[in-house]
């Protein structure tokens, strides 16, 4: 009964892990929406440049794509280990700085030191790092050897859950983007801008829309791709 009760709260530790894996990025989001307002005082009097929405589109779909390749699937990925922070030297740096990852089998990990005095930093920050790995280190060479656990299906599904909740924040937040030069495009359609043209502004808006699928359906198209890897036994 007390072995059931202890792996049924490992369990619950492994989905809630899963269900928070994206909530690291949303650090990355701007922090001051003054400087966002001023922007949109002065874009105002003109229609948009698209290659400038179109990349402040991408960069929300870049953040997502950078949380994809750190996301478990059903076999382990180099990147999942490259950005694991480790205290060394006085302070922190990423695994990928001061240490070689192989992906040696699908059960196993291997990650060679640079510096063998660290492989006892390294072991620990893997450990530490929230996917439930036990590595240990080989004091013969400085590697640190990570056996990498099977993930089970209810993890897996929870993993899918939340990479789709997040995804849908990035889709929200491209479509806010492009709702606020949506503005500054109907005031042209209206001819209430100096300077433009009523068909100028139809042209920017067909651009504005085309720009906003696009970037949509490679965040889509990125969506279902790590689904199927995920969910892949």
């Amino acid at each position: 009964m007390a072995h059931t009760e202890e792996r049924t709260k490992k369990q619950n530790k492994k989905n809630a892990i899963a269900a928070e894996v994206f909530e690291t990025d949303d650090k990355t989001q701007p922090s001051d929406p003054s400087t966002e307002e001023k922007e949109d005082e002065e874009e105002e009097t003109s229609l948009p440049d698209i290659k400038e929405v179109k990349s402040k589109m991408e960069k929300a779909l870049q953040t997502m794509e950078d949380n994809f390749r750190r996301i478990r699937g059903a076999e382990p990925t180099t990147e999942l280990f490259e950005v694991i922070p480790v205290r060394a030297y006085g302070s922190y740096a990423p695994l990928n700085s001061i240490g070689q990852v192989v992906i040696t089998s699908p059960s196993l990990v291997t990650v060679t030191c640079f510096d063998p005095s660290i492989s006892s930093a390294v072991r620990d920050a893997i450990r530490d790092a929230g996917y439930n790995f036990n590595p240990r280190t080989d004091d013969d060479n400085g590697t640190v050897l990570v056996p990498i656990p099977r993930v089970s299906q209810e993890t897996r599904m929870q993993i899918v859950k939340a990479l789709k909740s997040k995804a849908e924040k990035c889709r929200i937040h491209i479509r806010n983007v492009r709702k606020k030069y949506l503005v500054v495009v109907n005031l042209g359609k209206q001819g209430k801008l100096d300077g433009v043209g009523k068909d100028d502004a139809f042209r920017c808006l067909k651009e504005l829309d085309a720009v906003t699928h696009e970037v949509i359906d490679v965040l889509n198209k990125g969506i279902e791709e790590k689904e199927e890897k995920i969910m892949n036994v």
